[in-house]
């Protein structure tokens, strides 16, 4: 399996907008439906110096967009970023997850000489609460009632990873190119 993440392009809006629009992804997000293709366009070409955004591509006999990752909220005295991810929810499943995730830690933290990455994981969200884990996210707390969706507050985890964590993780050393995993999944 080999993932990479690129710029994100004009062309890639109306995918990024129809993923964003699937209610079960939706769920995931801190935000509401629908999304226009117009407030994508805007955000496009918004001047983004305190964000990262790349478009997950899956490469293997033709390209396919998987989703976006990103690190936001960028700190800079402080060295730390918070990091999002979006699939499709066709993309479920496949490792597309855990591999662009631990490609854009390696990113920040390479790259971007950040110290710390953190993000937040909605309760009711089994999968990625595993899939940070098993990456080597730390569980640091629980922010009550973080967020209105379905008709009812949820509560948010904050996860977060330090340089130092990072450097211990065998799995980093599979990543040979910035911005590219080639593996087994």
């Amino acid at each position: 399996m080999k993932v990479r993440l690129r710029e994100i392009r004009m062309a890639d809006l109306e995918f990024l907008n129809g993923v964003r629009n699937q209610y079960n992804v939706s769920k995931s997000l801190n935000l509401f439906l629908p999304q226009s293709i117009e407030k994508e366009i805007d955000w496009l070409r918004y001047d983004r110096e305190s964000q990262v955004h790349f478009l997950i591509e899956r490469v293997d006999e033709s390209l396919s967009r998987v989703g976006q990752v990103s690190l936001v909220n960028f700190a800079h005295r402080d060295k730390k970023a918070e990091l999002t991810i979006f699939l499709s929810e066709g993309c479920w499943g496949k490792g597309y997850g855990s591999i662009s995730t631990k490609i854009m830690i390696h990113y920040g933290f390479t790259q971007l000489n950040l110290n710390k990455i953190s993000l937040y994981c909605y309760e009711l969200n089994k999968n990625a609460k595993r899939m940070y884990e098993s990456i080597g996210f730390v569980r640091e707390g629980t922010i009550r009632e973080f967020i209105f969706k379905d008709g009812k507050y949820l509560d948010a985890f904050y996860y977060g990873m330090l340089r130092k964590e990072f450097d211990k993780q065998v799995w980093a050393e599979s990543i040979k190119h910035p911005l590219e995993y080639e593996g087994c999944g």
